[in-house]
């Protein structure tokens, strides 16, 4: 949801800029893939904090003077309103220049056309596609802030700053393919546990940020329910953040979806349909949810013949009208219920129990 007034801006870029407070080691691994342009694991471990502190100074002085950023647009009879609805744009900007620049003792020379590329929407910097409309403000303001910004004849530009591993570590926090995937967790939360893995390598989920903000009882489930996957031969999965907070683990036939409070098992059931045999052999909590998901819940009318999933006879052992929807939805789980969520997904997919 956008902005609707300025003071909601403000507060909106407030709010976001207490997730770059996170406390980072003076030290801490750095996998070689980052050490790029002289840097030791020592000089990314500087310039990566010098970097943190530089966002949040960013963020602070958007809201003492948003109208030098270029966050206020003026209509009619002089009122304001927001001139879009960014609360982290410099999240943006610095993956933008990263992946548009090559960086060169400690420089950051920049492809003009790329980096337009990525201002105009034509090129995504991440699975976010919205883009600021002010960037050349956002890049005016980096002079207020120890950076150095010189243009080439040809229209190329350059960041620099007089510390001389700030935009190396800048660049380099941007090979990690998490600072895209996860530019709206990982990447923004300064989780320094990305760089102890190559840029080829997967980032276990352990070690994403969420992670580290559920509750002790949900890293528990969520740690089994990957291990249990993984003996059974889904060893892969797909991590989506969709927040800061929350997002989704991506199973052959499961879905769990989770934030920092609580979370829920999807499964797809691949047009499989229950049998009372798979039933009566699952826990009497379990085989209520797979009864309660099949229940027709009268979506499209409870008489409509338009509805293909709805059908009628003998269900579970008993007559009545049944949905033949295409997923189960479970909420109340714990580390318990683990035999029955693996037991589910194998049946989903036709294995041997």
């Amino acid at each position: 949801m956008g902005f609707k007034t300025v003071e909601e801006m403000l507060n909106g870029i407030k709010d976001y800029g207490n997730n770059f407070n996170a406390v980072i080691p003076e030290k801490f691994t750095v996998h070689g893939d980052y050490l790029i342009d002289g840097l030791t694991e020592k000089s990314f471990c500087d310039g990566y904090r010098a970097y943190q502190k530089k966002m949040q100074a960013l963020q602070s002085d958007m809201c003492e003077r948003p109208d030098d950023f270029g966050l206020i647009a003026y209509v009619q009879k002089g009122s304001q309103k927001p001139a879009y609805s960014m609360a982290n744009p410099y999240v943006w900007l610095f993956l933008a220049l990263g992946q548009a620049g090559k960086i060169e003792n400690g420089k950051l020379k920049v492809d003009a056309n790329m980096f337009e590329a990525f201002c105009t929407g034509k090129k995504s910097v991440g699975k976010n596609e919205s883009s600021p409309k002010n960037t050349d403000k956002l890049l005016d303001r980096l002079n207020d802030h120890g950076f150095i910004i010189s243009k080439d004849s040809g229209g190329d530009f350059t960041v620099s700053s007089a510390l001389p591993e700030l935009m190396s570590a800048i660049k380099s926090s941007t090979l990690s393919p998490y600072a895209r995937i996860s530019m709206t967790s990982d990447y923004p939360t300064f989780n320094w546990r990305m760089y102890k893995y190559g840029v080829d390598e997967k980032l276990p989920f352990e070690e994403t940020y969420t992670y580290n903000q559920m509750t002790s009882d949900m890293r528990e489930f969520s740690t089994l329910l990957i291990k249990s996957l993984a003996n059974e031969g889904w060893k892969s999965y797909i991590f989506f953040p969709h927040s800061m907070h929350g997002g989704r683990l991506t199973f052959p036939t499961v879905e769990y979806y989770y934030n920092t409070t609580g979370s829920t098992i999807l499964f797809r059931l691949n047009g499989t349909q229950a049998t009372k045999e798979f039933l009566d052999s699952m826990s009497k909590k379990f085989s209520k949810v797979w009864e309660d998901s099949a229940r027709c819940k009268g979506c499209k009318g409870e008489k409509t013949k338009e509805c293909r999933g709805r059908i009628t006879g003998e269900y579970f052992g008993r007559n009545g009208a049944f949905c033949r929807g295409s997923k189960v939805f479970y909420y109340e789980h714990d580390v318990n219920d683990m035999p029955d969520i693996i037991a589910s997904a194998k049946y989903c997919v036709g294995k041997k129990l």
